[in-house]
């Protein structure tokens, strides 16, 4: 076993408390299961299904899921700044594809490269091992409104898309700097 000057180990290790130092990681895993369970919410409660591009947005958001998760309680610091990497590049990845539902949206841009059809490699069809998260069952069009019809679903999110890393930063940076 490796160890250090002060007589820790240097191997990391997952460990049972949340700190003050997991609160990027622990708030950045909230906001990913928030738009997990709101847009499950949507499709399988109030019925809208989900194109193509909203299933590329869900893959990322799983992914940011399991990596901020992994990182609140894995204290190794290489991996703790890869993930916070991957939230940030994630979160514009997010705006990247909800820009694209906000064109067709508007009426800017057609559906004409977002099919029915999942585009997922063979080596991973997360639509056959995980279909009721990731089955795409309509074409790109009109998303729904939220918040009492007053707003199609891709302005927020892609309000949450700016706002959530935002919040993120701060608080990596408040956390960083003590």
């Amino acid at each position: 076993m490796l160890e250090k000057a002060n007589g820790e180990s240097s191997r990391p290790r997952f460990k049972k408390i949340v700190f003050v130092s997991d609160y990027p990681f622990a708030l950045a895993a909230f906001f990913a299961a928030y738009m997990m369970v709101f847009a499950l919410f949507y499709q399988h409660v109030l019925g809208y299904e989900p194109c193509e591009l909203c299933i590329h947005i869900r893959m990322i958001v799983a992914a940011m899921f399991v990596l901020s998760t992994v990182a609140t309680f894995w204290s190794w610091k290489p991996f703790r700044r890869f993930t916070i990497a991957s939230v940030f590049l994630s979160y514009a990845f997010i705006f990247e594809r909800n820009w694209s539902l906000l064109m067709l949206d508007l009426g800017f841009a057609e559906a004409a490269s977002c099919g029915p059809v999942a585009s997922l490699p063979h080596w991973m069809p997360l639509d056959v091992w995980m279909p009721k998260f990731f089955a795409i069952d309509a074409v790109c069009g009109k998303t729904p409104s939220v918040f009492f019809d007053t707003l199609p679903m891709s302005t927020v999110l892609g309000m949450i898309s700016i706002i959530c890393p935002l919040l993120v930063f701060h608080v990596y940076r408040t956390v960083r700097d003590k």
